[in-house]
C-alpha cells in the first residue's frame, strides 16, 4: 500500500530521477570539456604556426636546392602529428595518475585514451595546415637574402 501523494517507481524511473538534477552540470561538463579541446587544438595550432615561420629560410634553403614540395609540406605535417600525439600521451599519463586524487570514482579507460589519440592526430593534421601555406609559397630567393 502506497501513502496518499507517493507513486511507485521501477527501478529504471528511479534512476532516471535521481539524474534529473545532474542533467545540467554533465551538460556544464561536456561544454567545458568541448571548450578545452579547442584550446589545445589552438594551442597546438599555434605551435606549428610559429615553427613553421621559424623555420621560413631553412625551408627557402631546402627548396632552393630542389627538395620536393610535397616532401617539405610531408615534413610539417609529421611535426604537427608528433607534437599533438605527444600531448595526448602527456594528458593520459596525467590523467591516470591524477585519479587517485579524485574524491569521486573515476575510470580513465582504453577507449577514451584511444578517442583522445584519435582527436589528437587529426588535430595534429589540422594544426600543421595553418603553417603548410608559409612552406607551399617560400620563395627560394628567401634563403639568400640579408645573407
Amino acid at each position: 500500500m502506497i501513502a496518499a501523494g507517493l507513486t511507485a517507481m521501477t527501478p529504471t524511473e528511479v534512476r532516471d530521477d535521481m539524474r534529473r538534477p545532474l542533467a545540467v552540470a554533465t551538460r556544464t561538463l561536456a561544454l567545458l570539456s568541448a571548450l578545452l579541446w579547442l584550446v589545445a587544438a589552438g594551442i597546438v595550432a599555434f605551435v606549428c604556426y610559429v615553427c613553421g615561420l621559424d623555420r621560413r629560410r631553412d625551408v627557402a634553403v631546402l627548396t632552393s636546392i630542389g627538395v620536393p614540395t610535397w616532401r617539405l609540406v610531408g615534413g610539417v605535417a609529421l611535426e604537427g602529428v608528433l607534437l599533438a600525439g605527444l600531448a595526448v600521451v602527456v594528458a593520459v599519463v596525467a590523467a591516470v595518475l591524477l585519479v587517485p586524487a579524485f574524491p569521486l570514482p573515476v575510470s580513465v579507460t582504453v577507449g577514451q585514451c584511444v578517442t583522445a589519440l584519435g582527436v589528437g592526430l587529426v588535430i595534429g593534421l589540422v594544426a600543421a595546415a595553418a603553417s603548410l601555406h608559409q612552406v607551399v609559397v617560400t620563395d627560394p630567393a628567401l634563403a639568400f637574402a640579408n645573407a
